[in-house]
C-alpha cells in the first residue's frame, strides 16, 4: 500500500484568543480552543468508573456511574457527537462528525477543555496511544474525491499527520495496542461495491499494512479495540465480536438482541454495545446493552432513553 502523509499548519494559542498560522500559505485549520477544566460532579461519583454514551440525534453525551448504570450528568456542549475515547487521565475526547471537530472534556466535567479541528474530514472514531498521548482519529472520508484517512495529533494537540490509502476508502474505527501499533478498519470502494478492510499502522512506520482477516466473513466494519493481547473487531452487519491475533480469528462473541456491532467497549469481564436497530422486533427502540465478555449471549443489563446511541467508553 502506498501512503501519503500531509502535514497541515497548526494553531498558535494566545491567552485571549487563537490565531491559526501557516508558514506556507496553505489551507488553514480552524483554531484549537483551550479553556480551564470544570468539575461539576459529586466527588464520590468521580471516584468510581464513568460510562459515556453519545447520542448524535439529540446532540448529547450521557454520563452514567459504572457498573451501577445511574445517569449522573450530560454533556450538552457537543454537536453531532459520535465516536468517543479516553486518555490516561480519564479525560474524554468526543468526535463531532459533521463539524469535523474533536472536543475534549475533563473527566466528570461538562465544559470543553480543548478542541481540535479536522480540516474537511468526516471523522467517526478516535483512540489515544497510552504510550505517548497521541490522538488518532478515523476519518470516514473527506467529503470529496479523496479517500478517508487517519489523522494523528502528536500529544493530542497541534496539527495532525494525515495517513491515507485508496485501498481503504472509508475508515470507521481504530485502536492502539499496548506497544503503540494502530489498527483500523473500514471499507474499499470500487465498481464491485464496498468490501471490508483491516489494516495496521505499526509504531514509527509510514505505511498502512493491509491484513486479511481469516476465519470470519466480515462484510461491514464495526468497532475495534485492543484487549488482553488480541484485537477485537465488531461485525457491522451481524451481532458478533471477533477476537483476532495477526489477522486470524481466535474467538468470537455473539451478542443476542443486538442486530449488529458498531462501536463497543470492553470493560474487564463485560462489553458494552449500542443497539442501533431497535430491540425485540420494535423498530425505533434504541438502547445500550451490557454483556458478559467474552461469553456473550443474552444481555445482563440495559440502558434506555436514546434516539440513536453511537459511541461508548468507560473512564476509570
Amino acid at each position: 500500500m502506498k501512503l501519503s502523509v500531509l502535514w497541515r499548519c497548526g494553531p498558535i494559542v494566545l491567552s485571549v484568543g487563537v490565531l491559526a498560522a501557516c508558514s506556507n500559505g496553505g489551507n488553514q485549520l480552524s483554531p484549537s480552543v483551550i479553556v480551564r477544566p470544570q468539575q461539576s460532579m459529586d466527588r464520590a461519583i468521580l471516584k468510581g468508573a464513568l460510562l459515556y454514551i453519545s447520542d448524535p440525534i439529540r446532540n448529547v453525551v450521557k454520563i452514567y456511574s459504572y457498573p451501577q448504570g445511574q445517569l449522573v450528568s450530560t454533556l450538552t456542549a457537543v454537536k453531532d457527537p459520535e465516536g468517543l475515547c479516553t486518555d490516561n487521565a480519564g479525560n474524554i475526547w468526543v468526535v463531532e462528525r459533521v463539524y469535523s471537530k474533536i472536543v475534549e472534556f475533563a473527566r466528570g466535567g461538562t465544559k470543553p477543555i480543548a478542541m481540535l479541528t479536522d480540516g474537511n474530514e468526516y471523522p467517526d472514531g478516535c483512540a489515544v496511544n497510552r504510550r505517548n498521548g497521541d490522538l488518532a482519529v478515523a476519518n470516514n472520508n473527506d467529503g470529496g474525491e479523496d479517500p478517508g484517512s487517519v489523522a494523528i495529533y502528536k500529544g493530542a494537540q497541534g496539527a495532525p499527520a494525515i495517513y491515507s490509502d485508496r485501498a481503504i476508502w472509508f475508515i470507521y474505527f481504530l485502536d492502539y495496542d499496548d506497544r503503540g501499533n494502530l489498527f483500523v478498519d473500514g471499507t474499499s470502494w470500487n465498481d464491485r461495491g464496498r468490501r471490508f478492510r483491516f489494516a495496521e499502522l505499526p509504531r514509527g512506520a509510514n505505511e498502512l499494512i493491509n491484513i486479511k482477516v481469516s476465519g470470519a466473513k466480515i462484510e461491514l466494519p464495526g468497532g475495534v479495540q485492543y484487549n488482553n493481547g488480541r484485537v477485537a473487531i465488531g461485525d457491522g452487519k451481524r451481532p458478533i465480536i471477533y477476537q483476532t491475533s495477526g489477522g486470524t480469528v481466535t474467538g468470537r462473541t455473539t451478542l443476542k438482541r443486538l442486530c449488529k456491532v458498531t462501536e463497543f467497549f470492553i470493560a474487564g469481564e463485560h462489553v458494552i454495545a449500542p443497539n442501533t436497530c431497535g430491540t425485540e422486533g420494535r423498530p425505533g427502540r434504541k438502547d445500550v446493552l451490557i454483556y458478559n465478555y467474552p461469553g456473550g449471549g443474552a444481555p445482563i443489563k440495559k440502558l434506555t432513553g436514546f434516539s440513536v446511541p453511537f459511541g461508548v467508553v468507560v473512564s476509570e
